[in-house]
């Protein structure tokens, strides 16, 4: 499989595609590889380097043997946050995922907006993001990331996301954000994933911050 991962992202090079395309093993919680393509602007959507059809024919010639079910999905980048400049600098990212309740995605960003603007101060070194499925009917998921140079970074202990935002928005305004949140975010599922040898496209440059567009198999 990350033979035939690493032949399609060759594959995409060939094709003058300037898109990175790492792919990402997901090591608890899902036996699913992830290949995400960086964040674009929208307009590229309607004139992709590769059209979806050649895309998935030639994955289905090289990996679709090896390829239980497919799924595209494409994300919406939420402002904030402190995601690094080029995420694939980075081998292991922390997934959560959270599907909130309707009319609730106000209470879900001024929580992280809090809590982004409480990391900025208190741990400036941290790189996380968070995006929004925009491709799937059902409610609202959004996915918060947090980049990692190796598991090693896990085993220090970190404050509680309250704790932080106490330390800049004191206590009362947390609990109210907080309480605010957990009223509406429902359905947490967490996992932790691992960049594979499959590499880039040849040439690859990262176009600015818009989507994202992640296929999983």
């Amino acid at each position: 499989f990350e033979e035939a991962a690493r032949e399609h992202a060759q594959w995409h090079g060939s094709q003058n595609d300037p898109t990175p395309w790492p792919t990402y093993q997901a090591l608890t919680g899902h036996g699913e590889y992830a290949f995400l393509m960086s964040n674009v602007p929208w307009s590229s959507l309607d004139n992709p380097a590769i059209s979806p059809a050649d895309d998935v024919e030639h994955w289905a010639a090289s990996g679709g043997e090896y390829t239980q079910t497919l799924e595209t999905t494409i994300w919406t980048a939420i402002p904030g946050g402190n995601p690094p400049a080029d995420p694939t600098a980075y081998p292991i990212v922390q997934v959560f995922e959270f599907e909130v309740d309707y009319g609730g995605m106000p209470a879900v960003m001024e929580g992280l907006s809090m809590y982004s603007e409480a990391m900025h101060q208190v741990a400036p070194d941290v790189h996380f993001g968070w995006s929004r499925v925009v491709s799937a009917d059902g409610p609202e998921v959004v996915f918060i990331a947090v980049w990692r140079q190796d598991f090693a970074s896990m085993a220090a202990p970190a404050a509680a996301p309250q704790d932080v935002m106490a330390q800049v928005h004191g206590a009362p305004a947390t609990m109210l954000a907080s309480q605010a949140f957990s009223e509406v975010a429902t359905g947490m599922d967490s996992f932790s994933a691992s960049s594979t040898s499959s590499g880039l496209a040849p040439d690859a440059v990262t176009p600015p911050p818009a989507t994202m567009t992640g296929r999983s198999a």
